[in-house]
């Protein structure tokens, strides 16, 4: 039976330090995430946005805190698209009313 590996948090840190470093080379800059985060104007673009954001995290080129803030952000952005998905449905609904309720107000003439 092999013995499983199990770094404390400060190890771990570092194996994540050192493999953004190979990686890397070093840690991404804001131009960089911002590149990524911008256009977040579907689901699908702040899908992959988030999931590129948690590949960058996971190989220690994003620091967990960046990464939060980052995520956050794209949270945020798909709210705003939900709201005005919601604001534009609930304009065609009352349009639609409107035009029921001229169709019922000729129909009762």
């Amino acid at each position: 039976m092999t013995a499983r590996f199990t770094p404390d948090d400060d190890r771990a840190a570092e194996l994540g330090r050192r493999g953004a470093l190979a990686r890397w080379g070093r840690r991404l800059t804001p131009d960089e995430v911002a590149a990524v985060l911008s256009g977040l104007d579907s689901p699908e673009r702040i899908r992959a946005a988030v999931e590129e954001i948690l590949k960058w995290t996971a190989c220690g080129a994003l620091t967990a805190g960046a990464a939060s803030a980052a995520v956050r952000g794209c949270e945020i952005a798909l709210r705003v698209l939900d709201h005005t998905l919601d604001r534009q449905r609930i304009k065609s609904l009352e349009r639609r009313i409107a035009e029921l309720e001229q169709e019922r107000h000729e129909f009762r003439e």
